[in-house]
């Protein structure tokens, strides 16, 4: 017996309980999800299913399996059943229920949001993020766009070196991402506001393998989800998660990634996702794997692991064909994203006349929302 007065058979009547309510579970993982539960199934749950001898343990071992999983709603749970131990009456117990069925009301909240986040489709804006560049590809337009603090921190060195391990870590992607999101988990279960994660990555490869980690090894209610559609994914935060977690809550879009990964459209991230994160995928030797066009202070401030590139510039030809001042004559125009040639030009034919000239800047467009750009 320790201090507590915590005792072996204690010990191996909670693993005989927590075997016989998972019996498709190895040992360790039944006795976590057994404490998992009492801190998510609700008052009447613990009374029905916890042996009499071990009830007055569960602050303890609940405090300390939530700790080490990364469940901040057992260790919130577990602190406030500590305040109320040995004051055992029924207003106590009125309130504990209260408390209980508060958290279970809150991560059934949070798993309607991970259905509907599988099943979320906005065809309006499926599709739009288009000037996007993976591996050799994003390495090219890294080095092309990439801001100068990002080369003066020298932060573009051995970027390449990262393409050779692309297929290893491929290999074993989805247990990366299962431990990348449970680490970012774990880092912020102490914080003062709750954080909620979700997972951008354009491949769905790996989406069956992680679906068979997560059902051995749960990432628990904070981890919303994953898209391959980084607009409908910003929407779904933006309308659906933002309403029902409150103001405070910190939304996080993870982006894991095999290899290099480049977004050279100039972006901004809705409004109504604030306070936000974007953790980017950081390679062999700490470089930055993941890269954003996103030239608005705010919005930089928001980035982890991310490196930022440079706004492209537009330009436009227009001009006419045929006989000017009569039907014979035909106008075109057409616009280039960041051309190779960036030389103002005017052209007068008798019959044909034209200018090439730049319109500035790409406008960085709010991601989940329709826009319609002329040069996509």
């Amino acid at each position: 017996m320790d201090a507590t007065g915590f005792t072996a058979e204690n010990l191996m009547e909670i693993n005989r309980a927590a075997e016989i309510r998972y019996p498709g579970l190895p040992p360790g993982e039944a006795f976590l999800r057994f404490h998992r539960d009492a801190y998510t199934l609700g008052y009447e749950y613990i009374r029905s299913q916890i042996p009499e001898s071990v009830r007055s343990q569960l602050p303890e071992i609940g405090e300390a399996v939530g700790t080490l999983c990364g469940w901040p709603y057992a260790t919130f749970g577990s602190k406030i059943v500590s305040m109320f131990k040995g004051k055992e009456n029924a207003v106590t117990n009125k309130l504990l229920s209260e408390i209980i069925n508060q958290m279970k009301e809150h991560n059934e909240l949070l798993n309607n949001i991970q259905t509907q986040l599988k099943t979320y489709r906005r065809p309006d804006i499926f599709g739009q993020l288009t000037a996007f560049s993976t591996s050799a590809a994003a390495v090219y337009q890294i080095k092309r766009l990439a801001d100068e603090v990002e080369r003066c921190a020298g932060f573009l060195k051995g970027i390449e070196q990262n393409l050779s391990s692309h297929h290893i870590r491929g290999e074993h992607f989805p247990q990366h991402v299962h431990s990348y999101v449970r680490l970012l988990i774990e880092r912020h279960a102490s914080d003062a506001v709750p954080h909620y994660f979700t997972v951008f990555n354009n491949s769905d490869l790996w989406h069956p393998k992680f679906a068979d980690i997560q059902r051995g090894d749960p990432l628990g209610p904070s981890y919303l989800g994953h898209k391959t559609d980084l607009d409908e994914l910003c929407a779904f935060l933006a309308e659906e998660v933002r309403p029902r977690v409150g103001p405070s809550a910190v939304l996080h879009i993870l982006m894991p990634t095999v290899g290099p990964l480049s977004l050279e459209e100039a972006v901004k991230f809705p409004e109504a996702m604030r306070p936000f994160k974007i953790d980017g995928q950081i390679g062999d030797g700490g470089t930055k794997f993941v890269y954003i066009c996103t030239p608005e202070a705010q919005d930089q401030e928001c980035l982890s692991g991310v490196g930022v590139l440079r706004q492209r510039e537009i330009w436009k030809m227009q001009g006419g064909i045929g006989i000017p001042l009569t039907p014979l004559q035909t106008s075109f125009h057409q616009y280039f994203v960041d051309p190779k040639y960036k030389v103002g030009t005017e052209v007068g034919l008798l019959l044909a006349g034209g200018i090439y000239y730049c319109l500035g800047l790409e406008p960085p467009r709010t991601l989940g929302q329709p826009t319609a750009r002329p040069w996509s």
